[in-house]
């Protein structure tokens, strides 16, 4: 929950988003208990879908090349930028933590 209470777009993004939805749901459940990871997905999912310019946030297309997990539990994405020619690949952390230096 705090990955989408961590920012103002996506407190925005729940709030007006009509409930049922991804994150009411995940509000429901026991906060101190494990859940599908398909549940966190969907809330995944339901905050991308409402980032647009409105709410400042500028989308860049890419493709996920590779994945792991940091010592400091972060999720380590590397993205393949897919509007440039190059293709270079870059680091992003998913986590309400600021990425670490690659």
């Amino acid at each position: 929950m705090a990955y989408a209470e961590g920012v103002k777009p996506f407190r925005d993004i729940a709030e007006e988003t009509p409930s049922p939805n991804a994150y009411s749901h995940l509000k429901e459940l026991d906060q101190e208990d494990t859940c599908h990871i398909a549940q966190v997905a969907d809330l995944c999912i339901m905050l991308t879908k409402g980032l647009d310019k409105k709410k400042g946030v500028y989308k860049q297309e890419g493709k996920v090349s590779d994945a792991s997990w940091s010592e400091v539990s972060n999720i380590l994405l590397y993205i393949s930028n897919t509007a440039n020619i190059s293709r270079e690949t870059t680091g992003s952390s998913i986590s309400p933590l600021p990425p670490r230096p690659l």
